[in-house]
């Protein structure tokens, strides 16, 4: 009975990990594509793509995979005008895909991330973007406080604008 589960089990693990290794080429594929598509200026349908390629495999593929998509549909999606909405969440979850594995490193990157295209939500009329930009702050604001952090958070929410978020010191 035990060495039939076992079996049972190391073919399931196989099976995943063939889906996964399925979505990564999957994936290698349609960046070769959206290359092509952001040559010929074809920004709309490169973000389509890259936002389909995300839906399709978002289970499979690996943490690093899915901020690489994040950070690429905010790249393309500011380019094309893609509405504030959109691209908010392309942000969210870039942050959320890079503090999968919380440490050091990922609080940085989370921080770089919101480094890279704060300013673009900033101009964001009535503010919502100030809003949205401090939400995400605040909420990474425990992680960089764990990890020492705080002094690069407060220079990103510093060059932001953002005093709510920093710490104030007397």
């Amino acid at each position: 009975m035990r060495d039939r589960n076992r079996v049972q089990l190391e073919a399931l693990v196989d099976q995943g990990k063939q889906a996964v290794q399925q979505a990564v080429d999957s994936y290698e594929q349609v960046m070769d594509k959206v290359r092509g598509m952001e040559l010929t200026k074809n920004r709309r349908g490169a973000y389509r793509t890259l936002n389909y390629t995300y839906g399709n495999y978002l289970d499979l593929l690996p943490a690093e995979i899915k901020t690489s998509i994040c950070n690429d549909c905010l790249r393309i999606g500011i380019k094309e005008g893609i509405n504030f909405q959109e691209l908010s969440q392309w942000l969210q979850r870039g942050i959320q895909h890079v503090m999968e594995h919380p440490g050091r490193d990922a609080v940085e990157d989370a921080l770089d991330f919101l480094e890279a295209y704060g300013d673009y939500f900033l101009t964001e009329a009535n503010g919502k973007g100030e809003k949205f930009l401090t939400n995400l702050l605040l909420r990474l604001k425990p992680a960089a406080m764990e990890w020492d952090l705080s002094p690069k958070l407060n220079e990103v929410a510093s060059d932001f604008r953002l005093t709510e978020v920093m710490d104030v010191f007397v």
